[in-house]
């Protein structure tokens, strides 16, 4: 582990500048960008892109800018996307479908490797090829990296709790509700109707 603690935002931005580049990449044969035209792109001050950068090595050459194939692979170092996840989907309702297909039709390095559910309706269904299993057969034998809840707010506390203790490190929960969680696991949570509420509050008060 880096002794040195990084917010949230710098994660999300450097995740932001890897879709970045690769649309770039895809779609140009260009060798080279700066912090200015990607500052543009993103809407992001140069110079918080330069400090963000400069966390992943000096990469940036005076008068030219960042080398593309370069910053990609640097940024994908800093990203792990050279590392293949095991991942575990938890609630196999609309959303978890929803998930696991986006996952399995994508190109990433994510492996959803377990799908988990406690309605003995679902259980022993196969999903994109995968059998949904019971809950309760969730073991560190497994070797879950990351979990993804997508159950009822009151069943993710124990969930989660459950998840840490069959060894994975990283959980991005979909409940509405926020997990307590031990310091050493790494934690995201996406609320739909949380955006919302922020996303009408936001018209409601510019207007």
């Amino acid at each position: 582990m880096k002794e040195k603690q990084l917010s949230d935002l710098v994660f999300e931005r450097i995740s932001l500048y890897n879709r970045c580049i690769n649309k770039i990449i895809e779609s140009t044969s260009r060798e080279f960008i700066d912090s200015k035209e990607m500052s543009k792109i993103l809407n992001l001050d140069s110079s918080l892109i330069r400090r963000d950068l400069s966390l992943i090595g000096k990469i940036g050459k005076r008068g030219f800018g960042y080398s593309l194939p370069i910053l990609q692979e640097n940024i994908k170092d800093f990203l792990a996307k050279h590392r293949i996840w095991n991942v575990a989907i938890i609630g196999m309702g609309n959303l978890g479908n929803a998930i696991l297909r986006y996952l399995t039709n994508s190109k990433n390095n994510y492996r959803v490797t377990k799908l988990f559910d406690k309605d003995v309706h679902k259980i022993g269904k196969n999903v994109a090829e995968k059998p949904i299993e019971d809950f309760a057969v969730l073991s560190p034998e497994n070797e879950i990296e990351l979990g993804i809840i997508t159950v009822p707010a009151d069943d993710a506390p124990k969930v989660a709790e459950r998840l840490i203790e069959c060894g994975a490190e990283g959980i991005l929960n979909f409940a509405p509700v926020r997990l307590n969680l031990p310091s050493h696991i790494y934690y995201r949570e996406i609320d739909v109707i949380r955006e919302l509420d922020i996303l009408g509050a936001m018209i409601s008060y510019y207007s």
